[in-house]
């Protein structure tokens, strides 16, 4: 809760600095806001078990015991670090899914490792902290894969909230706007939803990491020493491939990067605008010199790209343009 709240300081401290526009500026507040309540929902979960007596240790030492409970838990724990080892894995485009995954998140061995030699309160604030980065980056893998995909360009948060309103309208085409609008909020609610379960599995992570202390302080004793090296000297077993990869932090620098030059690129638009020569100059004039000529106007669309390069055309159009 208090790493939350911090957030929530942050939060709204940089959207009230006017250094974002007012659509990222929005949704900034709105992830907040969705921290925020899944922060009152864990800690009303948490409440309402220790008013029903869940929360006592005997009781749950006796549980834990029953094969049905010990083969849930197990089975929530594969699941739990499957999800984290994804988050720490999977790139932003489709076109690097495969052997290129392959190798060992230097994040997730660093985090576990300093999970068993800090107290209980730091190690918990890591987690959380931790909890929180990991589910970002999930969340923003997510829509760098669809933006990808569909505009053969990363999300930029500092612009492509604007494209919400275009998102409707292209959807009512065929859903209808009351349909477009349900679709989007179930796109939102989807990685609000990947965000609270990314965080909740490394919640478990640690808890289980925690539990077995003495086998993972053996294995990550020669673990961390093997990633480091292997990022210092890049070393591979599959060609192309490293041993170790710090993926995650490499990624999150390089969009850092990107946002920071796209506001740049934004904020000198905007200024350029201000000292613009025709800026007074009425509509009517501005085209003054065409009058009385012909004109055309053509627009260039990437369909012809798709055809080309999309598996299911390609073929039969490569075969047309060849005849």
């Amino acid at each position: 809760a208090k790493v939350v709240a911090v957030a929530q300081a942050i939060a709204l401290i940089v959207a009230g600095s006017g250094l974002l526009s007012a659509t990222s500026a929005t949704g900034l507040l709105a992830m907040a806001l969705g921290l925020l309540l899944w922060t009152f929902g864990a800690s009303g979960v948490q409440l309402w078990q220790r008013h029903a007596g869940l929360d006592n240790p005997t009781a749950d030492s006796d549980a834990e015991h029953a094969p049905g409970t010990r083969l849930l838990t197990r089975v929530l724990n594969v699941l739990a670090l499957a999800l984290v080892v994804a988050a720490l894995i999977v790139p932003s485009q489709l076109s690097d899914l495969g052997v290129g995954m392959l190798f060992v998140p230097l994040e997730g061995v660093l985090t576990a490792a300093a999970l068993l030699v800090l107290p209980p309160l730091p190690g918990r604030v890591l987690t959380n902290v931790f909890g929180v980065v990991l589910g970002m980056h999930a969340v923003l893998t997510v829509l760098d894969v669809g933006f990808l995909a569909v505009l053969a360009r990363p999300f930029d948060p500092t612009a492509d909230w604007g494209l919400t309103d275009s998102m409707i309208e292209l959807l009512s085409g065929s859903l209808g706007r009351q349909g477009a609008v349900a679709a989007l909020v179930a796109g939102a609610l989807l990685l609000v939803g990947l965000l609270v379960a990314v965080m909740v599995a490394v919640r478990r992570c640690a808890e289980a990491l925690i539990r077995h202390r003495t086998r993972a302080s053996r294995v990550l004793a020669a673990a961390v020493p093997v990633c480091l090296v292997s990022v210092l000297v890049g070393a591979q077993i599959i060609p192309a491939v490293p041993v170790s990869s710090a993926a995650v932090t490499t990624v999150a620098v390089q969009r850092v990067q990107r946002w920071i030059t796209a506001a740049g690129e934004q904020q000198a638009f905007e200024t350029a605008c201000l000292t613009d020569p025709v800026r007074d100059v009425a509509p009517g004039r501005l085209l003054g010199e065409l009058r009385g000529k012909d004109v055309v106007l053509a627009f260039l669309e990437s369909y012809g790209r798709v055809s080309i390069e999309e598996p299911t055309h390609a073929a039969a159009m490569q075969t047309t343009l060849e005849g």
